[in-house]
């Protein structure tokens, strides 16, 4: 009898290993794609903002009859 015991253990002990191997696995994946797409947000900013000043030059500069775009 002590001997089933110990096997049930120790496949209990490897069932919750491959578990929490699982789950560190996904909490890594899942900070790889949060990172991944708070990085994309910030290009998407950054580009959005110079789409605005470049498009806010070039709408001034024909309001002011500046050609600065040669």
């Amino acid at each position: 009898m002590g001997k089933k015991r110990k096997s049930d253990e120790s496949r209990l002990d490897e069932v919750n290993r491959n578990l929490y191997s699982t789950f560190c696995n996904a909490a890594n994946s899942l900070s790889q794609i949060y990172a991944h797409a708070m990085t994309q947000q910030k290009h998407a900013f950054q580009s959005g903002e110079r789409h605005a000043l470049v498009r806010l030059l070039f709408d001034h500069s024909f309001a002011f009859g500046v050609s600065w775009m040669v």
